[in-house]
């Protein structure tokens, strides 16, 4: 008796767990296999082809694999899309959440590899799970990805070694790579007591303190925040000139009594003919420099 071999099929979730730690990369289909009197057909033999379609019913197949199976006593078939023998593409690559796709079904029931067209229709509801790997506690609002939940996230193993902003080919030697050509990388920006309040910071951590207008970085070699210029809230510039108005210097003390006291080492003055200018009482300006015996030269200069 000639068969005509029809499907009720519909496509579901595949259940491991919370979604949200584990993304199943599959989905179930299932079907009923008919005669024509609508009869299912029990225990028989049958290798689907599925396609994964983008844009159309005729769109270029982005995935496409093969199940060789058997209905149940129901006639019944139970497969996940995403776990058959690969024919073309990659189920990982299969982008669920931007993509219009739709699911073309081919089958063979005679076992001679040629395939009947059995249907073509949309995924109209994108498998949850599928998404969930592009959302999680990210969100997407006016074309903006936002993470606002108090979590911890990460990327760990082949491909996900490192992640791009602004290009999709970061440098493999950097973690994240930021590339914008009109946008700059925003720090968190803390007054100073609640830069002070972050426990254990760790060595390198770097904020903005809004309450000095500097960037901080902890250095736990030295005891704590650090300004990455180095204390210019003491230091100022002028064109290649630095200077300092607010204390003494200490080269070796840590508490100087003049304005630059060095201890424990030498001021070592290597081009000869200069030296040590002083002013004298009545205003004029000298340099101390000494002879080839070592003795001292005072010399009448313009003061500087």
């Amino acid at each position: 008796m000639k068969k005509t071999l029809l499907f009720a099929a519909f496509i579901g979730l595949v259940s491991f767990g919370k979604a949200q730690y584990t993304v199943p990369q599959a989905f179930n289909y299932q079907a009923v296999l008919r005669d024509h009197l609508g009869q299912p057909i029990p225990n028989h033999n049958v290798s689907l082809r599925l396609s994964i379609l983008v844009n159309s019913t005729s769109g270029p197949a982005t995935y496409v694999e093969k199940h060789d199976t058997t209905t149940n006593q129901f006639g019944l078939i139970n497969i996940l899309i995403g776990k058959g023998t690969v024919v073309s593409g990659s189920f990982a690559n299969v982008n669920f959440y931007y993509d219009s796709l739709y699911l073309k079904v081919e089958m063979d029931t005679s076992g001679t590899g040629a395939y009947t067209t059995m249907g073509t229709s949309q995924l109209n509801a994108v498998p949850f799970a599928e998404c969930a790997k592009y959302a999680g506690p990210w969100q997407i609002y006016n074309n903006f990805l936002n993470f606002n939940q108090i979590s911890t996230i990460w990327f760990s193993g082949n491909p996900y070694t490192n992640v791009g902003v602004g290009t999709s080919t970061p440098d493999p030697s950097a973690i994240m790579d930021l590339s914008s050509n009109n946008q700059g990388f925003l720090v968190p920006r803390l007054t100073t007591s609640l830069m002070n309040s972050i426990p254990s910071p760790a060595r390198g951590l770097l904020v903005f303190n809004i309450d000095s207008s500097e960037f901080c970085f902890y250095n736990s070699n030295f005891g704590g925040w650090e300004n990455v210029c180095q204390n210019t809230q003491y230091w100022s510039k002028n064109g290649y000139n630095v200077y300092y108005t607010l204390g003494y210097v200490g080269i070796g003390n840590s508490s100087p009594q003049t304005p630059l006291q060095v201890s424990s080492g030498d001021v070592y003055i290597d081009t000869i003919g200069s030296g040590v200018i002083m002013k004298s009482p009545n205003g004029n300006c000298w340099r101390l420099t000494v002879d080839n015996s070592g003795n001292p030269v005072f010399t009448a200069i313009t003061c500087p």
